[in-house]
């Protein structure tokens, strides 16, 4: 009969820490991958944005919206998107752009002129 094999405490505790490294390899690769899919939306979003094409815009500005909360620019032109498409989250979007980003920035002053001109609108 065989004597069962003592635990080796150091390779047990190695094995750990290796996964442990390769679980924020992972994580920091995913967050890596989608800034960069979070870009490429903004950017193609943007682009269908200037086309018309309001439905294809909201998509993309939501994936950027959705992964990077504090991006001020992708909730704006996400905000106009929506407005085109007669849509009131436009404004909850506008407001967001003006909490998010300091008075300093072009970006607040473009929403304050668009909820400005969309005061009319209900």
């Amino acid at each position: 009969m065989r004597k069962p094999r003592r635990m080796n405490w150091a390779s047990v505790i190695l094995t750990t820490v290796l996964l442990g490294c390769g679980s924020v390899a992972v994580l920091a690769f995913t967050q890596a991958y989608i800034a960069a899919q979070a870009k490429a939306s903004f950017v193609a979003g943007r682009h269908h944005l200037s086309r018309g094409e309001y439905g294809a815009a909201i998509h993309d500005l939501r994936f950027v919206v959705e992964h990077q909360p504090s991006f001020g620019a992708a909730r704006y032109y996400l905000g106009c998107a929506l407005y085109e498409q007669g849509k009131a989250e436009a404004k909850l979007q506008w407001n967001e752009v003006l909490v998010l980003l300091p008075p300093a920035n072009p970006y607040h002053d473009k929403t304050r002129q668009k909820l400005a001109a969309s005061a009319r609108w209900q």
